[in-house]
C-alpha cells in the first residue's frame, strides 16, 4: 500500500510536472530507480460548468484500463517508513485543454500487433 502525495514542508505534493521532475531534488532520486505505472479505469478532473464545479470523468476512447506514468519513494513519518506516490503530469492535450491546462501523464499500451 502506498499513501498519494510525497511529504515536503508539512503539506503534500501530489503530481510531479513532466517539464521539470528532473530539477527537482524531491523526485530526482525516484526518476532514476522508483518509476511506476498505475493502471486505472478513468481519472477526473474538475472545471467550471454553468458557474459552478463539475467533476468530469476521463478515459481515452475505445479503453477498457490505461496507464499513468508515477514516481514512489519511501519517507519516515512518526518513527515508521511509508511509501508514498505521485502522477507525473503533461501540458494538455486538445481534448483537455477545455478542461485544464495540465493532465496526467498516459503511457500507451504495447500492442501484440504494433
Amino acid at each position: 500500500m502506498m499513501s498519494w502525495g510525497y511529504p515536503y514542508n508539512k503539506r503534500l505534493i501530489i503530481n510531479a510536472r513532466i517539464e521539470t521532475v528532473l530539477g527537482k531534488p524531491l523526485f530526482q532520486r525516484s526518476m532514476f530507480d522508483k518509476k511506476c505505472l498505475f493502471a486505472c479505469t478513468g481519472f477526473f478532473e474538475w472545471a467550471a460548468h454553468n458557474g459552478k464545479k463539475q467533476k468530469f470523468m476521463i478515459k481515452p476512447a475505445g479503453e477498457d484500463f490505461f496507464y499513468l506514468a508515477g514516481l514512489y519513494n519511501s519517507f519516515f513519518g512518526s518513527a515508521e517508513k511509508k511509501n508514498h506516490f505521485v502522477i507525473i503530469t503533461a501540458p494538455a492535450n486538445e481534448h483537455m485543454k477545455e478542461l485544464h491546462d495540465r493532465m496526467p501523464l498516459i503511457v500507451p499500451k504495447l500492442r501484440a500487433d504494433a
